[in-house]
């Protein structure tokens, strides 16, 4: 608690004291690749090279991009975090300065220029007259929240879990120096719906506290932080160095590992990394990535690998993507000793055909990662060491009148014949119907494994209101049976959301949801007041 009383006391000073000089950009997804967004927003917006953005929900943000690719009207960022799959129309935002096109002051040897403002010509006032600019930039959203989960045969397993989230960015003006935090404050509660509940439990989460050093060529950072040169570095509280030469970066972090519940801080866990990265914006764009990380328990080692990325865009339409993991040691009995094993590979390529199709393909391979001080007593034959591919196949038709489908088929890793196992995702949608501004999306799911089959069917219809309000209602409907059992559990939902905007930068949002099943029977509630500023 005193941890989080910090934190909040720092939140309190940052609000009060800060005064935001920047603006808020709100833009579109408009396609996905496996490590990569296009969105809406471009230069025209002020985006540039390197822009944070963030993909955002009705509740949180769901992922945060680092933009390596941009044009007038749309950019590609590569994806630092996400909580969910993004989708084509998620929302996005991003802060800029904002420029005064109406007023140019030009100066030359110390002199006044007069400058054209609506086509009458004025004289600027003098930097003395001008008025002083806050010492802090301030952008970002907190939003206090209330979820519940009511049971209809027993009110002994409602959940109560209030909230608040925070996400701050900043910026001292004038200034190389910088900070971020991200992060929520929030109970649970079990058998009452009660926020306020003596029995609560604390579930709070520090997602990134960090303040930075930035002169664009050298960037210190210090706090809890994820490399975003080496995201698959994982968190690390501690520090961390870049230096930027010219297309080229090098940098190392240092520290120690947050313990999974991201409350608090331990040195049990040490972490150590040294990357590079290289992107290329003349010609033919591509960017790469190197990292060579380390991890100890205590002093013993814990783990040992090495991540590599590279993207290329060949040309507007066409763009690869690849990452992995190599994990340099292996568990032999109760020994950690060096054998190189492939941990993850992710290839894609997307094709961008026409105007309205685009099609990608590519594999995905995995293997389970395990912290070797959990596995070390246990025997080889319990610990699954097995790599699981599978291909992956993708098409985008987007049609006139808002019309667009999109399907993903991918058959896994079987003993069975090939394609016996395999997940299938389908949807449907009509972004404008009749003119009216609603949009109708259809979805369905067929997955299937080696030990059930999962069938699931949906639609929803999203209406907005102006600037005033959005109004959602989906059905959602799933079937999931056994192989080789009679036992199949259906289930059905029903959800309306309702999200209004009180001015430009609060917004209050509701959802619920009636779920009816074999074992399942209840209802949530969510509510949420959200003030981005």
């Amino acid at each position: 608690m005193a941890l989080i009383k910090k934190f909040l006391v720092f939140f309190l000073i940052m609000t009060v004291s800060a005064f935001c000089q920047e603006k808020i950009v709100h833009g579109k997804v408009t396609y996905v690749t496996s490590d990569a967004v296009y969105t809406s927003l471009g230069r025209n917006a002020g985006i540039r090279d390197s822009s944070t953005l963030y993909v955002i929900g009705k509740n949180d943000t769901i992922a945060t991009l680092k933009v390596f690719a941009i044009s007038s009207k749309s950019s590609v960022g590569k994806i630092l975090s996400s909580v969910r799959t993004l989708k084509i129309d998620d929302d996005v935002i991003g802060t800029v300065v904002p420029v005064d096109s109406t007023s140019i002051v030009v100066k030359k040897d110390s002199m006044e220029i007069p400058s054209t403002v609506g086509g009458n010509t004025k004289m600027q006032v003098s930097k003395k007259e001008q008025p002083s600019q806050s010492f802090m930039s301030l952008q970002g959203r907190i939003s206090a929240q209330y979820f519940t989960y009511r049971y209809s045969s027993s009110s002994n397993s409602d959940i109560a879990q209030p909230s608040i989230v925070v996400n701050l960015n900043g910026k001292l003006n004038n200034s190389p120096i910088r900070f971020e935090m991200y992060g929520n404050f929030r109970t649970i509660s079990f058998g009452s719906s009660n926020p306020f509940s003596s029995n609560s439990t604390n579930q709070s989460r520090i997602y990134k506290l960090a303040v930075d050093y930035d002169d664009s060529i050298n960037c210190l950072s210090l706090g809890r932080i994820i490399p975003a040169y080496a995201a698959s570095a994982g968190y690390i509280d501690g520090a961390m160095f870049t230096r930027k030469f010219d297309k080229l970066i090098l940098g190392t972090a240092l520290g120690f590992e947050p313990d999974f519940t991201q409350q608090s801080f331990t040195s049990s866990m040490k972490k150590f990394t040294i990357f590079g990265a290289y992107a290329n914006t003349d010609g033919i764009r591509y960017n790469a990535g190197l990292l060579y990380s380390k991890r100890f328990y205590n002093s013993a080692l814990d783990r040992e690998v090495v991540s590599g990325s590279f993207n290329i865009f060949p040309s507007n339409d066409i763009f690869l993507f690849s990452q992995s993991d190599v994990d340099l040691r292996t568990k032999s009995g109760s020994d950690l000793i060096s054998r190189a094993k492939l941990s993850s590979l992710v290839a894609t390529v997307n094709y961008r055909a026409t105007d309205f199709l685009s099609i990608g393909g590519g594999v995905n391979a995995w293997r389970p990662t395990y912290s070797f001080s959990t596995i070390a007593q246990l025997p080889d034959s319990l610990v699954d060491q097995q790599l699981r591919t599978s291909p992956d196949i993708n098409v985008n038709i987007n049609l006139p009148e808002g019309f667009s489908l999109r399907n993903d088929y991918s058959p896994l890793t079987s003993n069975e014949k090939f394609g016996k196992e395999y997940l299938n995702n389908s949807s449907v949608t009509w972004s404008n119907f009749l003119n009216e501004g609603v949009t109708l999306q259809g979805t369905m799911n067929i997955n299937a494994t080696a030990y059930n089959a999962t069938h699931g069917f949906g639609g929803s219809a999203r209406k907005s209101f102006s600037d005033i309000a959005d109004f959602t209602v989906r059905y959602q409907w799933y079937r999931y049976n056994l192989v080789n059992s009679a036992e199949i559990d259906r289930s059905k939902s029903l959800s309306t959301d309702l999200m209004i905007f009180l001015t430009r930068s609060v917004t209050l949002w509701g959802s619920y949801e009636w779920l009816t099943g074999t074992y399942t029977n209840g209802q949530t509630i969510l509510t949420e007041l959200s003030w981005r500023f």
